[in-house]
């Protein structure tokens, strides 16, 4: 996500048990993870250029966009952002999906938008959105309607 987009702007979520200090004060295991983490790159670099993270920061300003200058409103303007960075472009792992579900499991999300495709039935991403029954899981699917 990039959180510098004017729409999405101030809803990023914020780790106040954490510092870019290169240290991991809330011992979670992230270091340094203020405001999401990368879970492809093992790190809290979240956004690396438009040209292969635009498709989660045009899903945020969906969700969360407010700019009443331009009369933009997402469908929740009061929401709050948590980066979980699981793919690059069209590129990305079952693992890191797993992992970015459990890390935000944890961090308090209870919405999760997870607008990726495939046809494929994989039982470990299905038991991790199963274990968390009290969260909300907004999926796209591909052929496998």
């Amino acid at each position: 996500i990039d959180y510098n987009n004017g729409a999405i702007k101030g809803r990023k979520y914020v780790n106040e048990f954490e510092k870019e200090n290169k240290k991991d004060e809330d011992e979670n295991g992230y270091v340094d993870d203020v405001g999401g983490w990368n879970f492809l790159d093992n790190t809290n670099v979240i956004f690396s250029s438009i040209k292969n993270d635009y498709h989660g920061t045009a899903v945020s300003s969906i969700i969360a966009g407010r700019d009443e200058n331009k009369g933009i409103y997402g469908v929740a303007p009061k929401s709050i952002l948590l980066s979980l960075k699981c793919f690059s472009g069209n590129t990305g792992k079952t693992k890191s999906v797993i992992e970015a579900i459990e890390y935000g499991y944890k961090c308090g999300v209870r919405i999760f938008n997870c607008s990726w495709t495939s046809a494929k039935y994989n039982a470990d991403l299905y038991n991790v959105i199963k274990k968390y029954d009290d969260a909300i899981f907004v999926c796209a699917s591909g052929n496998d309607i």
